[in-house]
């Protein structure tokens, strides 16, 4: 019986008293509160005590930092986005970059003779320097810019875009950054890379960066010829594979095998998107709706389309869609491209399209090129697509018996026209031989 008792009043001791603790942590939060209170306390009457001087160091300080402002040289910058078709951006890179060595040297005179300034006006430039755009996730998106030269060019994820970089300028003069970017215009000039006439001393810079940045405002002729070439873009094959995939940004067009295609729908507005519907319904008449989806990584677009057949709705999602279909929703959004002139070239249109829908896209170029000031450079190994084109549009392409490439209009030939009366382009070319069909007219 006490061996139990005893047990018992262990068992007692050993107990924690929960109100005890409690009370315990509360007086500890109360101390707390209080040395707060009194360091604040304490500290404001510090300040009230010394406020005088205190006052009259903040003065000083105030002072000082703006005497040393108003002697402090200012400096401005502007940044120059460039373009190269011609040349590679690590040779122009490293060519501009030049310029900024003669900078760090302070060798004014050949920064003057490199940028056709005067030597007193060089002096206030204080750096000209040329960086990479890097690409995060290689969508083709400049997500920054490498100012400190910290990019891994091994890295074939996160790459350096090998279709444009930055100049970033500075100089004491904000009046002279128009003289230095022309300056640095003409110096980006590669010598070999200019088309010269020997007659005269006019010379025309192949890369286009020259023509982003020369103003033409006076020749009308010239102005819509830059912004041809300007918006000159190869899309190449529209790869299902790139469509299917999500994309982002603010884009012009669809972007190289249809990448940006999701994106390029997403940015339409509703005008736009209502008549970019019907013109794929009339070509898929099974077709409700396209919409494109933020998805949970911001700023990444995704592809869905809405299929109805009788009482039956469809919601596909991207890695669903056909590749037939992907490819008629990337042809119709061509016709939406923002800019209204230049060549859009594209390969093997063909590819994954029904014949009896060729007929139709093919009819949609010709209206869009009727409409705007593009012109078209398609591919096909289709017989059957060819019939859809006029004979005078029909260009053969060739090698030669020393393998170099040709180009023929094989359909405005005498003998090949006689040929047109009863038989297509396809069947032509199906029916007689190269030797054939490239023999020239008899004298």
């Amino acid at each position: 019986m006490s061996k139990s008792i005893e047990s018992e009043n262990r068992a007692g001791g050993d107990e924690i008293d929960l109100i005890d603790l409690f009370a315990r942590i509360g007086r500890s939060i109360v101390k707390g509160f209080k040395a707060t209170g009194n360091g604040l306390l304490h500290a404001f009457f510090f300040l009230i005590r010394n406020s005088v001087w205190l006052g009259i160091s903040l003065f000083i300080g105030v002072s000082i930092s703006y005497l040393v402002k108003l002697s402090a040289e200012k400096f401005y910058s502007s940044d120059i986005i460039l373009k190269s078709n011609t040349i590679p951006n690590a040779d122009m890179i490293e060519y501009i970059n030049k310029l900024h060595t003669f900078c760090i040297e302070k060798n004014y005179t050949e920064l003057a003779s490199s940028l056709s300034v005067s030597p007193e006006e060089v002096k206030n430039i204080k750096d000209i320097h040329a960086f990479w755009f890097i690409d995060l996730g290689s969508d083709n998106i400049p997500d920054f810019v490498d100012f400190r030269g910290k990019h891994n060019p091994l890295d074939t994820i996160n790459v350096r875009m090998s279709d444009r970089f930055l100049i970033r300028v500075t100089t004491s003069i904000p009046q002279a950054l128009s003289r230095i970017k022309d300056g640095i215009v003409n110096y980006e000039s590669f010598p070999d890379q200019k088309i010269k006439n020997p007659e005269s001393e006019f010379s025309l810079s192949l890369g286009s960066s020259g023509l982003k940045i020369i103003d033409f405002a006076g020749n009308k002729e010239i102005c819509l010829l830059k912004d041809f070439l300007k918006h000159t873009a190869n899309f190449e094959t529209l790869a299902a594979e790139n469509m299917r995939r999500s994309s982002r940004g603010i884009t012009d067009d669809i972007g190289v095998g249809g990448k940006q295609l999701a994106a390029f729908i997403k940015q339409m507005n509703p005008q736009q998107k209502e008549s970019y519907t019907k013109t794929v319904q009339s070509i898929l008449s099974s077709m409700e709706s396209i919409d494109a989806y933020t998805k949970g990584t911001p700023g990444w677009v995704e592809l869905f389309i809405n299929e109805k057949f009788g009482s039956n709705k469809i919601k596909v999602k991207p890695y669903h869609i056909s590749d037939g279909t992907l490819r008629i929703l990337a042809f119709v959004a061509l016709l939406n491209i923002k800019y209204n002139s230049g060549l859009l070239m594209l390969d093997e249109i063909e590819n994954g399209l029904n014949p009896y829908i060729t007929t139709k896209i093919v009819e949609l170029l010709y209206e869009f090129t009727s409409q705007t000031r593009h012109q078209l450079l398609l591919t096909t190994h289709s017989s059957l697509m060819l019939d859809d084109f006029k004979p005078e549009d029909i260009i053969y392409v060739y090698r030669k018996n020393d393998g170099s490439i040709n180009a023929k209009k094989v359909f405005n030939t005498k003998k090949i026209k006689t040929f047109l009366d009863y038989m297509s382009p396809g069947e032509i070319w199906i029916n007689l031989t190269e030797k054939e069909l490239l023999e020239p007219d008899d004298n």
